[in-house]
């Protein structure tokens, strides 16, 4: 597959992820407070990736995004991926979904401006 075939597939399916995010639920605030730290930081995260999803194409937003997808990548996903380890995220299973689905959908993002920033150099 070639570079622009696969930016159009990331795109479109980025385009669903929007689209599932704004509807997503995350379920009740559990009780356990490890739980609850969890849930809170995948409620932050989730907005923040929403947040970069309306203007990911945006080129001329391209560098404030790059800055956005390090810091998803850097610190929300391994600060997520720590609380995540304190709790069996299978007695969660609302919220286990929505970490998989947002951990897969900030992957995606850093793929796809890895891309863009290689064809923009």
């Amino acid at each position: 597959m070639g570079t622009i075939e696969k930016l159009n597939e990331i795109k479109y399916v980025l385009n669903q992820m929007r689209n599932m995010i704004r509807y997503m639920h995350l379920g009740e605030i559990p009780e356990f407070e490890d739980a609850t730290d969890f849930w809170s930081e995948l409620e932050i995260t989730k907005a923040d990736v929403y947040g970069i999803l309306m203007n990911y194409d945006d080129i001329s937003q391209l560098t404030k995004t790059k800055e956005y997808i390090w810091f998803l990548t850097s610190v929300r996903s391994k600060h997520l991926k720590n609380l995540a380890e304190k709790i069996n995220l299978e007695d969660y299973p609302q919220m286990h979904l929505n970490y998989l689905f947002i951990s897969h959908a900030i992957r995606l993002l850093e793929g796809y401006y890895k891309l863009i920033t290689t064809e923009i150099e």
